[in-house]
Order: structure tokens, then sequence, then C-alpha cells
């Protein structure tokens, strides 16, 4: 992003950086959170004893939940952090 900005790269292939942003969101905010989306999504946890099926129906639900908001706050960082690099010029 810095090499973007310094070089005045164009404003639509800026745009392209949304999707690293968004990938690295999402693996920052699952280890914060130690929630694995795509274990939740499929009613699994990693515990202790490796990887389990979640028998609970609540807890599962709950972790569908927590996932939901790792994909939503992730998201709406990296369309921050984009959006902020479309518009700083170098």
């Amino acid at each position: 992003a810095a090499a973007f900005i310094h070089y005045d790269v164009g404003m639509w292939w800026r745009a392209g950086l949304f999707l690293p942003f968004w990938l690295g969101f999402m693996g920052l905010i699952q280890a914060q959170l130690k929630t694995c989306v795509i274990y939740a999504a499929k009613d699994f946890c990693n515990m202790d004893n490796g990887v389990e099926k979640i028998k609970d129906g609540n807890v599962a639900a709950k972790l569908r939940k927590k996932a939901k908001s790792v994909y939503i706050t992730s998201l709406v960082s990296a369309l921050f952090m984009t959006i902020m690099v479309m518009v700083i010029r170098g």
C-alpha cells in the first residue's frame, strides 16, 4: 500500500488492495477471537484433543455468530483501509 501511494499508482489499482487487506484482517481477527470461520461453518472446533464435531446446537449457533462477526469486522476494516489508500495522495 505504501509503495502504491509513493509511486502515485492509479486509484483503481489501489482498489485491488481490498482482497489482501480483507484476508489479512480475517487472519488477525480469527487469531484474536480464537475462532476459525471454516470450522464454525461446518460445526467443528479445534480444542486440545484436535478437531471435533460440535454436538450442542446452542454452542454451534454461538460459534457461527462469532464467525459472522469475524467476517463483518474484517470486511469493514478492509473497506476502510482500501478507501484510505485510495484517497491518500503521495
